[in-house]
């Protein structure tokens, strides 16, 4: 299976929409297009607010990656010949879409990049989850340095990676984690766009955006 590009989805109501474009399209550095895609000034946009999934994965041929995702455990929730919404087997929702021949990652604007969509999965399907994603798209899996995640890490030439999270309580669902080398900066930059912060923990801040939705501040130097 050729998975050629991934977008990762900022999932909010659909009347909360134009709130997050706002703020998502300033933190990232990009501009609104029609239907929630941020555009970067450079490279193929990776980044986009749409309600109802936690990514899009562009593929060569649909039918042949949902039949694959079948075998493994997934759901078609909706299924046609260029675009597909799935259910994984942990319960993360996720599109399928023809590769538009996007392939060139943007370089970092500002202070962070979104360099990881979380996949939050209750603690009975982690296992299941981690084999699904690493089987289904054939990148490797491994433990990350806390026991609760594990990292399906893509080709260097994909915009960003996949962190499964093991939750005790709650799931499914997923957000986006940012890497930034201060994260108090980044923090401050965010609170003046109008968002919060929600917890402080030795490696990464909780956010909420002006939308509601949460996302992470990690302590990581944005990707080159």
């Amino acid at each position: 299976m050729i998975i050629g590009w991934m977008r990762a989805f900022v999932d909010r109501p659909a009347e909360l929409r134009a709130e997050a474009v706002r703020f998502w399209a300033a933190v990232t550095g990009t501009e609104p297009a029609d239907g929630g895609l941020l555009v970067p000034a450079k490279g193929d946009a990776h980044v986009e607010v749409r309600s109802g999934a936690a990514l899009a994965l562009e593929v060569a041929d649909v039918e042949a990656a949902l039949t694959v995702a079948r075998a493994l455990g997934a759901e078609a929730i909706e299924a046609g010949e260029t675009e597909a919404v799935v259910r994984s087997p942990g319960g993360t929702v996720f599109r399928l879409e023809q590769w538009s021949g996007a392939a060139e990652r943007s370089p970092v604007v500002g202070d962070a990049d979104v360099f990881q969509v979380c996949v939050d999965v209750p603690a009975a399907a982690f296992d299941e989850e981690v084999a699904f994603w690493s089987r289904w798209t054939g990148w490797p899996s491994r433990e990350a340095a806390r026991p609760e995640f594990a990292v399906v890490q893509p080709p260097d030439a994909m915009p960003f990676r996949l962190l499964i999270q093991r939750l005790e309580d709650g799931g499914p669902g997923a957000h986006l984690d940012l890497a930034c080398p201060d994260r108090a900066a980044t923090r401050a930059r965010h609170e003046e766009l109008g968002a919060r912060a929600l917890r402080e923990l030795p490696w990464w801040t909780v956010m909420e955006d002006p939308a509601g939705g949460t996302y992470c501040l990690i302590a990581a130097r944005p990707a080159s």
